[in-house]
């Protein structure tokens, strides 16, 4: 892809007016962090003005006003709070119209949503859509009665229709592509642009090496020493991403490792349940704190554990890469892509039995080895995951679309 450097990038124009479109599901997970992370690169450029559309009153609402980004509330019914069925919904057609009549942008960058983004090119404007990985139902489906399929069926192929027409589309990996092309989402003739999820290298290492210094892990685990091995589980608590796989492996593993501390941290609907087996069947040295900052936890993690079903990126990864913590994770998505060139931290398969194989390489790895892998991931995230590299594709990706060049 061509890459333009920002000065050059909109050569007559004196500025460019971008919306960002996003009807989320309020809460702050990867794919909020990444539009929040684009939208502040974006506005600190002396050339672009910056307005970004996401639902009244959400999460990813409040974090853009606190940067000083303008926002404006996308109208949510209550019989549509899932996006994926906004295109039923013909007041979301009508606010689009608002929007742009008011707004007046230059291009539009659309994340997730579906048929109901054609409003945008029926507007005449230059139109970016970025798939995530939430955007495939066919999984959420499966169980459903045969009419639920069949619906589903029909919006997977509006969504593909209308992804069609759009002037670009993103994806954030090629695991995400083919697994979004199979399930009928992406035309197989539609070109898409990958631009992985990127952290700010320099910020977040920096982060790293002052949690390093200042944090005092006693006030977390009281019984800590310096030397004890920490293996930490970070996300949401939701099934699909497999926690209580965690539990299992701390319940396996522990008596192997005896001066092991073992972290779940995150919120979710299966934290009581997860409390309540743990409360019945306890695990030495196993805590549940609930949210905690990632830069926090990894700063005296060991090892990091990934057990989700399924993953277009995995954010975690990557912020467990940068700070050099090993990762155990399973063989999934874009997670690959991310750990291509360490293999010793994918698991052969998504099994328990293999995870705890890789979980106990990994902690017995000896000071040389383990220093050499946190070195290499590094440096293999800081070349090709560094967020301010990335502005560069979304910036020559956006010269494209205004050129009429698709």
């Amino acid at each position: 892809m061509r890459c333009y450097p920002h000065e050059r990038l909109w050569r007559e124009r004196t500025a460019v007016k971008i919306l960002h479109v996003y009807p989320d599901y309020d809460h702050m997970g990867s794919l909020e962090r990444r539009i929040l992370l684009l939208c502040e690169q974006c506005q600190a450029l002396p050339d672009m003005e910056l307005i970004v559309a996401c639902t009244e009153g959400g999460q990813l609402q409040y974090a853009l006003e606190r940067l000083g980004i303008a926002t404006i509330g996308l109208y949510s019914p209550d019989c549509f709070k899932n996006p994926h069925l906004r295109a039923l919904d013909l007041k979301s057609y009508w606010q689009a119209k608002q929007i742009a009549d008011n707004i007046q942008p230059d291009l539009v960058h659309v994340h997730a949503g579906g048929a109901e983004n054609l409003i945008w090119r029926l507007l005449g404007l230059p139109t970016v859509l970025t798939l995530h990985g939430y955007s495939s139902l066919s999984s959420k489906v499966a169980p459903l009665s045969p009419i639920k399929r069949s619906v589903d069926a029909l919006f997977r192929t509006l969504f593909c229709w209308s992804a069609r027409w759009m002037n670009g589309v993103t994806c954030v990996s090629w695991a995400e592509v083919e697994r979004l092309s199979q399930e009928g989402y992406i035309p197989d003739d539609k070109p898409v642009h990958i631009i992985p999820s990127g952290l700010p290298m320099a910020t977040f290492q920096a982060t790293i090496a002052k949690n390093r210094f200042l944090y005092d892990p006693t006030h977390l685990m009281p019984d800590y020493t310096p030397g004890d091995p920490v293996i930490a589980w970070i996300g949401r608590l939701e099934p699909e991403k497999q926690p209580d796989l965690f539990l299992a492996l701390a319940r396996q593993l522990s008596a192997s490792f005896p001066k092991a501390w073992w972290l779940l941290i995150g919120e979710g609907s299966l934290k009581t349940a997860l409390e309540e087996h743990v409360h019945g069947e306890p695990i030495p040295r196993l805590l549940m704190p609930g949210f905690l900052p990632v830069d926090s936890v990894l700063a005296f993690s060991s090892v990091l554990v990934h057990t989700p079903k399924a993953a277009g990126f995995g954010m975690v990864v990557l912020q467990a890469m940068a700070a050099g913590v090993p990762v155990a994770s399973f063989p999934l998505g874009g997670v690959c892509d991310l750990l291509e060139k360490m293999s010793e931290c994918l698991t052969p398969s998504s099994s328990l039995l293999d995870l705890a194989t890789t979980v106990r390489a990994l902690l017995s790895l000896n000071a040389e080895a383990r220093v050499q892998l946190s070195a290499a991931m590094i440096r293999h995230a800081s070349q090709h995951y560094d967020a301010d590299k990335l502005l560069l594709q979304w910036l020559g990706l956006y010269q494209q679309m205004l050129e009429g060049d698709s």
